[in-house]
């Protein structure tokens, strides 16, 4: 809904987008939270635009995040299974209800813990809004920064989420195509911090 300065201004001055969604979201496929870095794909046609879609729809495209959580998870690898809606009290605030909700499902492993911190890898299997910030809430390990779950932290100015990985079918020739998002300085930094050291 910003006139100016988003990420679709920027792309659009580079390439052309695919008309699905103008005059707003021209070519955006999918989305990330406000303050996550990382990996993001948009269509320049509308025919790859039907196409990504669909992929995200049935869940073929691989989605890796990492992220910074208050606390240490109790195992190294999990499950959470839940359900997500918009919350009653702020309905732009998402909650989880089971007997409401749509359901959610997200993997993690713990990459590294420290003093009070995990750093963890997320594959959110469905794609709901807020997901991974809201099922860590869910679990009371939020992410770090989050000043809507969680809490903000001076050592980053955001969530502490940061999409790695992204993977999909090209949509014209079909060939698997995995892009890496290095990490942004602030995300290393604040893990190095809160992680007395650790190298990523």
């Amino acid at each position: 809904g910003h006139p100016g300065g988003s990420l679709v201004n920027l792309v659009l001055s580079r390439t052309p987008l695919s008309p699905i969604g103008a005059p707003i979201r021209p070519g955006v496929v999918h989305r990330l939270d406000r303050g996550t870095s990382g990996a993001i794909v948009f269509a320049k046609t509308e025919a790859s635009h039907r196409n990504l879609a669909n992929q995200f729809c049935n869940r073929t495209v691989e989605k890796i995040y990492w992220a910074l959580l208050s606390g240490v998870l109790p195992h190294l690898q999990g499950e959470i299974e839940c359900a997500i809606q918009p919350s009653r009290e702020n309905p732009t605030k998402m909650s989880v209800r089971f007997f409401r909700g749509r359901p959610a499902l997200t993997r993690y492993r713990v990459l590294a813990r420290g003093n009070d911190i995990s750093l963890v890898e997320v594959r959110p299997i469905t794609g709901r809004t807020h997901q991974i910030r809201v099922a860590f809430q869910f679990l009371d390990f939020p992410v770090i920064g989050d000043p809507v779950y969680g809490r903000p932290c001076a050592t980053i100015g955001r969530p502490a989420l940061h999409a790695r990985v992204l993977g999909f079918d090209h949509p014209e020739t079909g060939l698997r195509l995995r892009f890496t998002a290095p990490l942004p300085s602030d995300f290393i930094m604040a893990a190095g911090t809160l992680l007395n050291g650790v190298p990523l």
